[in-house]
């Protein structure tokens, strides 16, 4: 079991971390497991962040093995020497040098998950081999591979309520309803890797590095009735005529490219009751919308009839002889297409000094720090909105139909059987491009309000006294930080010039 700092520990016990932690917030680390496992062990705990050695990390806790780590803690009150954004309870771990370790280890855990509404397993498969790499240990290094598939998806229905005034009385009316079936397949690669040099029993030095991929695929169809298009007719508390109303078939689907690095460098110095650390650390995200695709047909002139006996689940019924599955009457609305990409970067550089038995006291533990922290956010985002289509045919949902589907929706209460392919619709818009019109205001609207560039610095320095006599435990200190953010965006203004 790995050492868990607790209120009223000794003096030698709390040298091992200035965390204020209780004793029933500890979490157990099991020879042979991982940091996510232990974490999953404790559902009754939360926290916000997590951090290694005092710095976030884009991590997985699934690819830290339990012989890596010295301690993990959970923090739920704000010490000095945490950042001002640390509130909501963290999870902080201590690493252990690879050196420390008796031997070389390999571990390897395999686990597997099943969705009986998709019928498709999951995996998250770890492979991570770590220990001294010579004789003396002086040199101590890890490497861990991880791969992660997971197949997820739900359904749900959304309905939008408004006033409407017939033959004089006015009644709550649906006004919307939206039905959603939406599967995701997400992949992640992640390897992370460090080394350990022990050059004096005084001094040591670290490097720790990882790299994350993930890939995200989603397929969202929807349909919705557009109730509130048409005229109410006939209306009362739980039943409602419509003529005129709108049904939009509805096709949303994307995939989504993610890398993540993590670069840390840093070192350790202690003698006697005098300790001293530095670090210096590279985080980027690269985010970018690879393959993008959201185009809506709608059938027009719907006469229909809805009964909210049950408010969650609305019954709707078309009344003028038009049906929900002619694909065919569901004409080309619009289309959005999206790119650009977001990158965001964190440079940190940071030092502290601590002093234990501070004056000769062993009670009494004193330290300050310093640290500087630069992050950039930077979103170009581009979207193209196209509304009319040109071509000598109609454009209908006929032309872009998947065959052979049908899926009921909120346990079989409704059928989405009327649904476009993808790789038909992205065909027929490649070969068909310009026979669309391009909405400038739309596009406009979207890709300039939401492109910018972000840059923060933080400067910070703290100071704090730790002293303990018996079971009580007095922490007080001080922190400061400096802020300065740099922001540039666009404003976009709408009218008729």
């Amino acid at each position: 079991m790995a050492p868990n700092c607790v209120i009223g520990e000794t003096a030698k016990e709390k040298s091992q971390s200035d965390a204020i932690v209780s004793e029933k917030d500890s979490v157990e680390l099991v020879a042979d497991s991982n940091v996510g496992e232990a974490i999953s062990r404790r559902p009754d705990l939360s926290f916000a962040n997590v951090t290694i050695d005092g710095e976030a990390t884009q991590v997985s806790l699934d690819s830290i093995s339990a012989d890596s780590i010295a301690s993990v803690e959970v923090m739920k009150a704000v010490t000095p020497d945490q950042d001002a954004d640390s509130r909501g309870g963290s999870i902080s771990l201590k690493s252990r040098p690879a050196y420390e370790q008796q031997s070389i280890s390999t571990k390897i855990s395999a686990e597997t998950t099943y969705k009986s509404t998709l019928g498709d397993p999951g995996y998250d498969l770890n492979i991570s081999i770590g220990g001294p790499l010579n004789e003396s240990k002086t040199w101590g290094g890890r490497l861990a591979i991880g791969h992660q598939y997971e197949r997820d998806g739900y359904q749900f229905v959304s309905n939008d309520w408004e006033r409407q005034t017939v033959d004089g009385e006015s009644h709550l009316a649906l006004k919307e309803v939206r039905f959603f079936d939406s599967i995701e397949w997400n992949t992640i690669q992640e390897l992370n890797g460090g080394l350990d040099f022990h050059a004096s029993d005084e001094l040591r030095f670290y490097w720790k590095g990882s790299y994350r991929s993930m890939d995200e695929i989603r397929d969202l169809p929807h349909y919705e009735y557009r109730i509130n298009e048409g005229e109410y007719t006939e209306i009362n508390e739980s039943r409602a005529t419509v003529v005129g109303a709108q049904i939009e078939q509805g096709m949303y689907a994307y995939v989504n490219d993610r890398e993540q690095f993590e670069n840390s460098f840093g070192g350790e110095w202690s003698r006697g009751d005098f300790e001293v650390d530095f670090r210096l650390k590279r985080l980027t995200d690269d985010y970018e919308p690879t393959d993008h695709l959201d185009a809506d047909f709608v059938m027009s002139d719907v006469d229909l009839k809805y009964d909210v006996s049950d408010a969650r689940f609305p019954s709707i019924t078309i009344e003028n002889g038009k049906s929900y599955h002619d694909a065919s009457a569901y004409r080309f609305e619009d289309y959005t297409g999206r790119a650009g990409f977001n990158a965001e970067s964190d440079s940190i550089v940071s030092a502290s000094f601590k002093w234990q038995n501070a004056f000769g006291n062993e009670n009494l533990t004193t330290g300050f720090g310093l640290k500087s922290r630069v992050r950039d956010d930077l979103v170009v985002s581009e979207s193209s909105t196209y509304e009319g289509y040109n071509g000598a045919d109609v454009f209908s949902l006929a032309t872009v139909l998947s065959e052979d589907f049908a899926k009921g929706i909120v346990e079989n209460r409704y059928v989405l059987d009327v649904k476009g392919n993808k790789r038909l619709m992205d065909t027929f818009l490649g070969e068909n491009l310009d026979l669309f019109e391009y909405n400038e205001q739309r596009s406009r609207e979207r890709s300039d309000s939401t492109s910018r560039q972000v840059e923060e610095r933080v400067d910070a320095i703290y100071g704090m006294i730790d002293y303990e006599v018996g079971r009580w435990r007095s922490l007080v200190g001080y922190r400061q930080e400096n802020t300065l953010i740099s922001f540039q965006s666009n404003e976009v203004l709408l009218g008729k010039d």
